[in-house]
C-alpha cells in the first residue's frame, strides 16, 4: 500500500488503526479479545481506504498557517481532458476561517469566471463553458484566500448544486468538455491547519504542519532510528511525559483520525 494512492482521510484511519494495533502487540498484558478487535480495526480501515480517482477529479490543496495569518488554498483539475468550463461549491466551516478572495489561475472571457460567497461556509465558482479554454493533463484552475482563526485542521471540501431536487451533492462537481457535454466528477477534500507560535506540538519533523509523516517521524524517535534535538522532543512529546515513546505517535494518529479536534495531553496541562 502507497499513501499517495490513497485519499488522506481514509489514509488517516488506516494509520491510526495501525498504531493501535502496534500498542497492542507491544503490551505484554493485552487479552485476546483487545487483539482480536484490533486486528478487526486495521482489516476494516485497508478494506475501507479509498483510492484517488483514475479519472479526472478536481483536487482541493493542503495548506498550513499561524491562526491569524492569511492563506491561499489552490484547487486543480487533474488528469482534464479538453475542459472547457466548471461548477463548485467549496465548503467550509466558517467558525474556523473566514473567506477572503476567489481568484481564477486561468484566462477566461470576461464574465465568464464567478466566485462569490453564497452562504455561511459555502463558496460558489464557476467558469462558463468557454471555447478559448481547453484544460487538459493537471491545472490549478482557481484559488481561494481564507484569513485562519482556529488552531487544527480544518476540511475544505467540495460540491456542486444540484438545481433540479435543489440539493448540494458532496464530494462532487460538474465539468463541461469541449462538446458542451456536463459530467459529474469527484473532489478530493483538502485542508487548512492553524498554528500557534510556540512549540507545534505533534509537528514532529517541522514541516508542513501535522501529517501521517509525523508520526513516523514520531516512531522513529521512540524507537532510536533517527537523531533528535531538544526542539524536536519538545514537539514530538504531545503527552508531556519527558520523553518521546510510541504513545506520543499513538496520540498525533488520534489527532489526524479526529480532524484536528484534539487536544494533546500536554497542552491540556
Amino acid at each position: 500500500l502507497e499513501e499517495e494512492d490513497y485519499t488522506a482521510a481514509s489514509w488517516a484511519v488506516l494509520a491510526a488503526a495501525l498504531a493501535d494495533a502496534i500498542t497492542v502487540f507491544e503490551d505484554d498484558d493485552a487479552t485476546q479479545q483487545e487483539v482480536d478487535d484490533a486486528l478487526a480495526d486495521l482489516i476494516e480501515a485497508i478494506n475501507d481506504l479509498v483510492p484517488v480517482p483514475d479519472d479526472t477529479y478536481l483536487q482541493i490543496g493542503s495548506v498550513s498557517g499561524e491562526v491569524g495569518s492569511n492563506v491561499t488554498v489552490p484547487v486543480s483539475i487533474v488528469n482534464a481532458q479538453d475542459v472547457t468550463g466548471y461548477q463548485v461549491n467549496i465548503i467550509y466551516d466558517e467558525t474556523k476561517l473566514d473567506f477572503v478572495k476567489v481568484e481564477s489561475s486561468i484566462s477566461a472571457d470576461e464574465g465568464a469566471f464567478v466566485g462569490e460567497l453564497v452562504g455561511n461556509g459555502n463558496i460558489g465558482v464557476a467558469l462558463g463553458d468557454d471555447e478559448e479554454i481547453s484544460l487538459n493533463g493537471n491545472t490549478q484552475i482557481f484559488t481561494i484566500e481564507f484569513t485562519i482563526k482556529a488552531e487544527g485542521a480544518i476540511a475544505v471540501e467540495g460540491a456542486y448544486y444540484d438545481e433540479v431536487n435543489g440539493v448540494l451533492v458532496p464530494d462532487k462537481a460538474i465539468i463541461s468538455d469541449g462538446a458542451a457535454d456536463e459530467m459529474e466528477i469527484d473532489v478530493v477534500a483538502g485542508q487548512v491547519t492553524g498554528t500557534v507560535s510556540g512549540p507545534a506540538y505533534g509537528d514532529a519533523d517541522g514541516q508542513d504542519g501535522i501529517t501521517t509523516a509525523d508520526v513516523t517521524y514520531t516512531l522513529k524517535v521512540a524507537l532510536g532510528i533517527v537523531q533528535s534535538d531538544e526542539d524536536i522532543r519538545e514537539r514530538a512529546d504531545v503527552n508531556g511525559s519527558g520523553r518521546v515513546t510510541v504513545a506520543d505517535a499513538v496520540l498525533i494518529l488520534r489527532y489526524l483520525a479526529a480532524g484536528g479536534n484534539f487536544i494533546f495531553p500536554v497542552e491540556g496541562n
